[in-house]
């Protein structure tokens, strides 16, 4: 995911939100009746989003008008 992104991290942390309680639902589960499957691609796609969202926090913040690095 690119800095172009950075209009949407609002919407990219209310599906991590979302991915987190569909994870927490299926661990509720019984062992035996959860998906291995389902727990695998929830855990990568929530860490692909948080690495995306740790990027951008961390020094992508820009001044939305002439677009420089805000301190």
């Amino acid at each position: 995911m690119s800095d172009s992104n950075s209009g949407f991290v609002g919407v990219f942390e209310q599906r991590v939100h979302l991915l987190r309680k569909r994870l927490k639902n299926e661990l509720a589960k019984k062992k035996s009746d959860r998906s291995k499957n389902t727990l695998k691609t929830v855990i990568k796609e929530i860490k692909e989003y948080e690495d995306f969202l740790k990027h951008h926090k961390k020094g992508h913040q820009r001044c939305p008008h002439c677009g420089e690095k805000l301190d």
